[in-house]
């Protein structure tokens, strides 16, 4: 088995069952933390030793712009939880201009996927525009944070929480759903039991998301009624 090969199932199988402790364990509890390093290690590990593979030993495209994808969701993701206030330094500039560049390689594959006469089926123009929609979806989420100077509270927590768990998502369901004769043991593989995790994580995933956007929209009434209370007791300006 080649070594990158090697380091991609390794690093995708580390990657679900950290990501999916994650989910499950207190938030901001130390075996949280600990557990989400190991989650982000893993999933890079994931993410670009596929991109290696895909480009240079079995060429595929569209896993290779995959890989990027991950990885930029992962590390975008994992430096907004850090701190109390996510903002755009050198580091988040560092992984935005890798999210844009794949995006436009996304894109110049998709023409070229229309211009082949016979395209493989894994690497379609629509497989690449989706990818590319996705990038342009999250380098504008960074853009956002940019211009404002940065965000907190449940602003932070959604954008650490959706681009976490897109790429849990995908790590999930390539793992069980796409290749899983190659990896998993024949009584998950061939049964019904490769769906529980990928089904799990994704409801995990729309409660802390649900949970998350309803925190946020209690932070904005709690700030429109503050703003409300101080205009209204605001001494009026002499004519």
């Amino acid at each position: 088995m080649p070594l990158p090969l090697l380091f991609h199932i390794l690093g995708g199988l580390t990657g679900v069952f950290a990501g999916f402790a994650t989910l499950v364990l207190r938030k901001g509890s130390i075996p949280h933390q600990n557990i989400g390093r190991l989650f982000v290690v893993s999933m890079l590990i994931m993410g670009l030793s596929g991109t290696y593979q895909a480009t240079f030993i079995h060429p595929q495209p569209t896993n290779a712009v995959a890989g990027l994808f991950v990885a930029y969701l992962v590390m975008s993701g994992w430096l907004t939880g850090r701190e109390a206030i996510a903002r755009i330094g050198h580091r988040e500039l560092t992984v935005m201009f890798v999210g844009v560049a794949t995006a436009l390689g996304s894109l110049v594959l998709a023409y070229r996927a229309t211009r082949a006469p016979v395209a493989p089926d894994s690497d379609s123009a629509t497989g690449f525009i989706v990818f590319s929609a996705l990038l342009a979806l999250g380098v504008a989420g960074d853009l956002r944070v940019w211009i404002r100077g940065g965000i907190s509270g449940a602003q932070r927590l959604a954008r650490h929480l959706w681009r976490l768990c897109l790429a849990l998502f995908m790590a999930t369901t390539s793992l069980f759903l796409a290749t899983p004769s190659r990896i998993l043991p024949p009584w998950i593989a061939e049964t019904p039991v490769r769906f529980i995790l990928p089904i799990a994580v994704t409801a995990l995933f729309l409660y802390w998301l649900v949970r998350t956007l309803r925190q946020a929209a209690r932070e904005r009434r709690a700030r429109s009624q503050r703003i409300s209370r101080a205009n209204r007791f605001a001494p009026a300006s002499e004519s």
